[in-house]
Order: C-alpha cells, then sequence, then structure tokens
C-alpha cells in the first residue's frame, strides 16, 4: 500500500502522456487499458473494446446513469472487483499491475478511487500497451515512449518496487473476487 502525499497531489494532475481530444488513432495497433467510466464508454460507442477496462460507476464522484452503468456491465464477460481507498494506492491496484498482461477483455470495478489504478499500470507498461485515462475533458495517451515516463518512474519508485517484488511471487489466484458470467 501506498499513501499519495499532498506534495504529489499537484504532480498527479499533470497529464503523463499526449492530452487529446481524439485518442482512438493514437492507440491503433496497441492493447489498449482506459481508466475511468468516461473513457470507457467513449471507446466502446466508438466500437472499441478495451482489454482492461477500469471503473468505479461514478463520473465527478455523482453516480453514472442506469444506462450508462448497464452499457459498460454488459461489454464484459469478466469482472473483477476490488477497494482502492481514496488517496491510496492499495496492493490490489499493484496487482492489477502485474497481472495486466494476462488479462483481456476484462472489467475492474473499484470501490472507491479508481483514478489512482492507473499509477502502477503507467509504471509497469509494456511497449505494445497504450493507456487512456480523462484529465480536464480531454483524453491523456500514454505509451511507453511518452516522454514523462521517466519522471514519472523517478517520483514513484516506491511503487515500482512494490511491482517488481509483486511480479516475482504473484499467483492469479491472490486477485479479490473475479466473476465471469
Amino acid at each position: 500500500m501506498y499513501k499519495i502525499e499532498e506534495s504529489e497531489r499537484e504532480f498527479l494532475k499533470l497529464p503523463f502522456g499526449e492530452l487529446c481530444t481524439n485518442p482512438i488513432n493514437k492507440v491503433k495497433g496497441t492493447k489498449l487499458i482506459a481508466v475511468g467510466d468516461y473513457s470507457v464508454l467513449y471507446f466502446l460507442r466508438n466500437g472499441i473494446k478495451p482489454s482492461l477496462a477500469i471503473v468505479d460507476f461514478k463520473t465527478r464522484r455523482a453516480p453514472l446513469s442506469k444506462e450508462e452503468r448497464t452499457e459498460i456491465e454488459n461489454s464484459y464477460k469478466i469482472k473483477i472487483f476490488f477497494r482502492n481507498r481514496r488517496g491510496f494506492v492499495e496492493e490490489n491496484s499493484i496487482k492489477l499491475a502485474v497481472l495486466k498482461d494476462k488479462l483481456e477483455k476484462v472489467l475492474v470495478v473499484v470501490e472507491g478511487e479508481e483514478d489512482l489504478v492507473a499509477l502502477p499500470l503507467i509504471l509497469n507498461l509494456s511497449e505494445n500497451e497504450s493507456i487512456v485515462y480523462g484529465l480536464f475533458d480531454k483524453a491523456v495517451v500514454v505509451r511507453k515512449d511518452s516522454k514523462s515516463l521517466d519522471l514519472v518512474k523517478e517520483r514513484f519508485s516506491k511503487i515500482l518496487n512494490q511491482i517488481l517484488k509483486f511480479s516475482n511471487s504473484f499467483r492469479f489466484s491472490s486477485l479479490p473476487s473475479v466473476n465471469e458470467k
């Protein structure tokens, strides 16, 4: 578990990749990870199903409409549920970052704050992956060649070290609550 310090909050408001309004062309040919309900909905409505979709069924702390929630839920057969407290990167978020290469077409439903689940995923990004998350009504596309990635890794080296530790000892069965319909 890693607690985000007050001094790190401003840093987290910066885009860790390219800020754009139409991310579809930026993610072509990559394994897509979408973080945030509207990011996931954007791709689903454009005929693209993210390999990993991370949601909390809220946007700006207000619940999604029933229709939007149903649209997301009905798009995925495999769902993983876990908790990530506000202001923390919990152990399950780090486990997810380690496991992501083995997951395909999975919905991750986070109770709490789903935004910070992106951080370990960004820190463990592979060459063929793109992560898209929302920031200020735009999309941020993070790829392995994103210029700010080294700065992010340096700033959050404690999380990166936890990822490396888990990747050496991780088992699929240690992820919480996996449902398949």
